[in-house]
């Protein structure tokens, strides 16, 4: 029995090893098709990588990099924030998204964000979320020292160390969890979308016939509150509010 499971194990390790290298080269096909001007050969292998659900920021990148040389800016813009949601702390990754937004023909101001929030976005999100986890192993790690070196300890300075040492570095793992777990939910938002709609008319309530409050252009990004039925209840950068057809946007 042990046998036949260590040939499975070791049966699916080379099935994964060997999807994870006919992924790579389709990545470098992609790249190089990139390279050549071939920006339709380019999208397929960068779309299969992700159909087959292998995320990375840099497949997202290229494949908006791609979209952006054959002049599709929602679907740039639409895989530069993916991109940027997987890594929000790429310089490349923010610049090619605010040249592809430069590109759309909606210009909304954004509401502003109290310094405090913004100075926090910006800290928690200057590390990877696996870069938090490993913070946290090694903070929490270090906690259990400092106690166990409280509960084995004699001398009044120990214990004291010990106790006071392990309660500042499981404080510290405790936020770097928290921070992680921030990232991690940002990541996986599904309450954002992109325009993909040349024209969208942006009206006071979920059905045909209601006012038209605004219009949208293709290659904004709203935020979706609320859905009812093929109807999203979204929220614009500069705070309006109005009800769209959810055909109308691509979820980030």
């Amino acid at each position: 029995m042990k046998g036949l499971i260590a040939i499975l194990l070791v049966l699916f390790s080379l099935e994964v090893s060997a999807q994870s290298k006919f992924y790579d080269s389709l990545f470098v096909l992609g790249n190089t098709a990139m390279d050549s001007g071939l920006f339709e050969a380019a999208k397929s292998n960068y779309q299969q990588i992700i159909e087959a659900g292998f995320e990375s920021y840099k497949v997202y990148y290229n494949l908006g990099n791609a979209w952006f040389r054959t002049g599709d800016i929602p679907e740039a813009i639409l895989n530069y924030e993916r991109a940027r949601r997987l890594r929000p702390d790429d310089k490349d990754v923010m610049y090619n998204l605010n040249l592809a937004r430069g590109q759309i023909s909606d210009e909304i101001e954004t509401l502003p964000v109290p310094f405090y929030v913004s100075w926090f976005r910006s800290f928690v999100f200057t590390f990877h979320s696996d870069v938090w986890a490993i913070l946290n192993l090694i903070l929490t790690g270090t906690a259990f020292v400092f106690f166990f070196i409280y509960l084995i300890s004699r001398r009044l300075q120990l214990r004291r160390l010990g106790f006071y040492g392990g309660m500042l570095f499981l404080f510290l793992g405790i936020m770097t969890f928290i921070f992680g777990q921030i990232e991690v939910n940002d990541i996986r938002r599904t309450n954002e979308a992109i325009v993909f709609s040349g024209t969208v008319n942006v009206l006071s309530g979920p059905k045909e016939g209601s006012t038209t409050l605004f219009v949208i252009h293709e290659g904004l990004k709203v935020e979706i509150l609320e859905s009812t039925g093929s109807w999203d209840r979204i929220i614009l950068p500069n705070g309006s509010i109005g009800w769209i057809e959810n055909s109308a946007t691509v979820v980030i």
